[in-house]
């Protein structure tokens, strides 16, 4: 199966929540009946996103990656541009990847992840987004990325 985007289902909530995942513009993570994720269940990944700085520093995003049961914080800045046919080309810039040492051996497997369920977020018409159309969604890592 490939990544989705759906819901969160209520008792999932319940897991987030009990994991006790911080975000760096909350205290608490806020999931809101609306709270999407990007899921693959075949392989128990899920991405969604925990905040994004609107105001300080626009287009900066912050989103967690569950690899193997152990959290991947992501950093990210994203901007996009639309053609004349109204279709968005979206680019994210990976800043930032707080990867435990459990899992740093997946690093490569975690980076095309990353990319995969990030292409699928983007895409998603689930919850009050309004449907946009999307092309090509560009994932890279900064060379100097922590």
């Amino acid at each position: 199966m490939a990544f989705v985007n759906e819901l969160i289902p209520d008792e999932d909530k319940l897991k987030l929540e009990a994991m006790n995942i911080r975000c760096p513009h909350y205290h608490d993570l806020p999931l809101s009946k609306g709270s999407v994720w990007t899921i693959d269940r075949d392989r128990n990944i899920f991405l969604f996103l925990t905040a994004c700085n609107m105001y300080d520093a626009p287009g900066l995003e912050y989103y967690v990656l569950s690899w193997k049961e152990k959290l991947v914080c992501i950093n990210s800045k994203c901007r996009a541009t639309k053609d004349e046919d109204q279709v968005y080309t979206v680019f994210f810039t990976i800043l930032k990847l707080q990867i435990s040492g459990e899992i740093l051996c997946d690093r490569e497997h975690i980076m095309n992840a990353i990319r995969e369920s990030l292409d699928v977020y983007t895409r998603r018409t689930t919850g009050n987004r309004p449907a946009f159309k999307f092309g090509t969604v560009y994932v890279s890592f900064s060379e100097r990325m922590e």
